[in-house]
């Protein structure tokens, strides 16, 4: 009796143990987004476009900011730049040393010279 006793009360503590993660990292996850959305909005603050892009450089979702700023008067509309390759927008010339910043998995904030197409 003694012994299966031990193991429902070894049992509770795991689960609460479980449980207690899971609420700390549910907060930590809110706070991480509620982060990101007020870095988002500083962003688009100061730039005229704020992009995201994946790890082959393509951007992950359409951008009106950037549909507007390069192609407005081109006919193009915001619908076909999730997918595309971020570098297209960029002279030949510049593209080399611009995946290499992007790509040097650098932490620190950098801003790019370079002439966009």
């Amino acid at each position: 009796f003694t012994a299966e006793l031990c193991m429902v009360f070894s049992g509770f503590i795991s689960i609460r143990y479980m449980l207690h993660q899971n609420v700390v990292m549910t907060g930590r996850l809110k706070t991480r987004t509620i982060d990101l959305g007020a870095v988002s909005q500083l962003l688009l603050g100061f730039c005229d476009a704020v992009v995201e892009i994946d790890s082959s450089l393509k951007l992950t979702e359409d951008s009106r900011q950037l549909s507007t700023l390069l192609l407005h008067n081109q006919g193009m509309t915001s619908d076909g730049l999730a997918g595309r390759d971020f570098l297209s927008f960029f002279c030949t010339e510049d593209r080399g040393r611009i995946k290499e910043s992007l790509l040097s998995g650098s932490s620190h904030t950098m801003a790019l010279n370079a002439r966009m197409m």
